[in-house]
C-alpha cells in the first residue's frame, strides 16, 4: 500500500514535467509573434499536424508502459529492458516511414486544405524540418514510459526543464540569425524544437547509463525476435494510437477551418487554444 506522501512524491515530478514542457509550446509562439503573422499562424497549424504524428508514436509508448509497470510489479525486472529496446526499434522504423509519407504527401496535402498562399508555403517550411523530431521523441517517449513504469519520475522533471531552455535557445539562434547561424524564421522555430527534443533524448540516455542498472532491467541490449513483444504491446496500445490520432487531427481540422476565415483569424487563435493540445496532458 501506498501512503499519500508516496503517491505525491511520484505524481508531482510528472506534473511539473507537464506544465514545465508545455512552455515549449508557449515560446515557440512567442518567437513566431516577433516574425510575422503568416509565420505565427502556419507554425500552429503545422504543429498540430506534427502533433497527430507524434501522438501515435505517444499511443504506442502508453501500452509498452503498462506492460513494463506490470513486469515491474511482479519483480520481472530483467524483462523491461526488451520491452523497452523493442519498442525503441519499432518506434523508430515507424517514424521514418511517417517522415518519408510527410516529405511527399504533406506539401500537397496542405496545397488542397489551404486558401492562403503564404501560410501554405510557411507550413511547408516548417514541417520539412519539425518531422525529423519523430527520431528522436520516438526515443524520448519509451524513456518516459521506462521511468513511470519503474516510478523513477524525477528525471522527467529534470529533462522537461533541460528540453524548454535549449528550445529557447536553440530558436534564439536559428529564428533569428544569432552567431553566426542564418536567419531561418519559422524553419529555425522548426529546427530549435528537434534539436530541444534531440538533447532531450540524449538527457535521457545520459542519465540512464550512469544512474540506472542497467544490467537489472537488460537495458541496451537489443536482441532479435522481438516480433512477439512488438505484437502484445500493439494490442494494448493500437486503440490508443487510433484515438490519440484522431482527436488531434480533428483540431487540425480545426486549425483548417479557421484558416479558411484568413490569415489574421489564424494568428490570433488564443494561446490557451493552441496548446489545449499538450500530447503529455492526455
Amino acid at each position: 500500500m501506498y501512503s499519500r506522501k508516496e503517491i505525491w512524491r511520484i505524481s508531482l515530478p510528472i506534473l511539473v514535467s507537464l506544465f514545465v514542457q508545455n512552455l515549449i509550446n508557449i515560446t515557440d509562439t512567442a518567437f513566431m509573434g516577433r516574425v510575422g503573422q503568416v509565420e505565427l499562424g502556419a507554425s500552429a497549424l503545422a504543429g498540430v499536424l506534427y502533433l497527430a504524428f507524434y501522438m501515435v508514436t505517444f499511443g504506442f509508448s502508453t501500452g509498452a508502459q503498462i506492460l513494463m509497470a506490470r513486469r515491474n510489479g511482479e519483480a520481472q525486472y530483467r524483462t523491461l529492458g526488451p520491452i523497452m529496446g523493442q519498442g525503441i526499434l519499432f518506434l523508430e522504423i515507424f517514424s521514418i516511414i511517417l517522415i518519408f509519407a510527410s516529405l511527399i504527401g504533406t506539401p500537397q496535402m496542405l496545397k488542397v486544405l489551404i486558401s492562403s498562399t503564404a501560410v501554405c508555403q510557411a507550413g511547408e517550411d516548417y514541417m520539412q524540418y519539425r518531422i525529423f523530431g519523430l527520431l528522436f521523441t520516438s526515443i524520448g517517449v519509451m524513456f518516459r514510459a521506462f521511468f513511470v513504469a519503474v516510478t523513477r519520475t524525477k528525471v522527467l522533471m529534470i529533462n522537461a526543464v533541460i528540453m524548454t531552455v535549449a528550445n529557447v535557445v536553440f530558436n534564439y539562434i536559428f529564428v533569428f540569425g544569432h552567431f553566426g547561424a542564418p536567419e531561418m524564421g519559422i524553419a529555425g522555430a522548426a529546427l530549435g524544437s528537434v534539436l530541444a527534443e534531440a538533447t532531450a533524448a540524449l538527457h535521457f540516455f545520459l542519465y540512464t547509463f550512469f544512474y540506472i542498472d542497467r544490467g537489472k532491467y537488460q537495458l541496451f541490449r537489443f536482441r532479435s525476435g522481438g516480433f512477439g513483444l512488438i505484437r502484445e504491446i500493439l494490442n494494448v496500445s493500437v486503440w490508443s494510437m487510433i484515438l490519440y490520432f484522431l482527436t488531434i487531427g480533428t483540431w487540425f481540422l480545426f486549425f483548417v477551418a479557421v484558416e479558411h476565415l484568413g490569415e489574421l483569424p489564424l494568428a490570433i487563435i488564443p494561446p490557451y487554444e493552441r496548446h489545449a493540445y499538450d500530447p503529455h496532458l492526455f
